[in-house]
């Protein structure tokens, strides 16, 4: 994901800086990818010998850092799409960005509840309600 977009960018904005590129289409596969993953029952699992200080050196905080960035680049979409009158693709990308910050809540530390809690309450969720039916 940060090797495709490493500042969030919208695909169009992405398309635009390199219209021979392949980050726009590889990113545009990534998030129908992550759109069907996020459709199923899904929770961030943590067990007991996962709670240790080496755990949260590298793998975890990589995890949650991904997360993050996913959830930037997935806000900076939405607002590409709502701008270009897509509302109903800016709707999948936002339900999208809903469940992927549900899932980071549901299962793992207060740590990950916390990283969900962020990627849901931005505005852009906001921003897009108003253009449903």
């Amino acid at each position: 994901m940060k090797s495709l977009n490493p500042q969030p960018q919208a695909l169009a904005d992405l398309a635009a800086a390199d219209p021979q590129g392949v980050a726009a289409p590889e990113l545009r596969e990534l998030y129908q990818k992550l759109e069907t993953l996020l459709e199923a029952d899904n929770a961030i699992i943590i067990r007991e010998p996962d709670c240790t200080n080496a755990y949260f050196d590298s793998a975890s905080m990589d995890r949650i850092q991904t997360c993050r960035h996913l959830g930037r680049a997935l806000q900076a979409e939405i607002k590409s799409l709502a701008a270009a009158s897509n509302y109903q693709r800016a709707a999948q990308r936002a339900r999208a960005n809903l469940r992927l910050g549900l899932m980071f809540g549901r299962g793992g530390l207060y740590l990950d509840m916390l990283v969900g809690q962020s990627i849901i309450s931005t505005h852009t969720l906001a921003d897009v309600a108003h253009f449903r039916d």
